[in-house]
């Protein structure tokens, strides 16, 4: 009975006659997704997001700072980061600009320099503190999105 309906919503997606024309590696990334995030990914994001801005109405230097910082890492980091804010490490088979919420990158004046980056993944922010340079946020961010996957420990 369970499989039965499994089947009934996977064939919604693709139909049964259809199926023998999908490679695995096709049919994987339908189901979930691109499996990494390139350069070309990171710019779609970028285009597809909101961010704050500042008094003069340009983004924040942390901002820009962390969309350089996307572009830099290996795909793997940019996946890691991607699932930290979105819940999903992979980008969306129909785009960024389909999310149902942005991608949303802003600064937390609640927040303290030195504090970690907060994410809000129901909708797809991330709220960065006001960091003094690239370097601390690269790092913070960094700390929050291993943490994030590990879970933190007391000992």
């Amino acid at each position: 009975k369970a499989l039965r309906a499994f089947l009934t919503g996977f064939h919604t997606l693709i139909p049964p006659n259809k199926l023998p024309d999908f490679t695995p590696t096709e049919l994987e990334a339908v189901l979930c997704g691109q499996p990494s995030i390139s350069e070309e990914d990171v710019e779609e994001l970028r285009q597809a997001s909101h961010c704050s801005l500042d008094e003069d109405g340009r983004p924040h230097a942390q901002v820009l700072w962390f969309w350089h910082l996307m572009k830099t890492l290996d795909e793997d980091l940019r996946s890691q980061v991607l699932q930290f804010v979105t819940g999903n490490e992979r980008p969306p088979l129909t785009g960024f600009q389909a999310l149902e919420h942005p991608f949303t990158v802003q600064v937390g004046q609640h927040l303290k320099p030195l504090d970690l980056p907060e994410a809000h993944v129901c909708f797809n922010q991330l709220v960065l503190p006001p960091y003094t340079s690239a370097e601390i946020l690269r790092d913070k961010l960094l700390l929050a999105v291993r943490e994030g996957r590990e879970g933190f420990q007391l000992h």
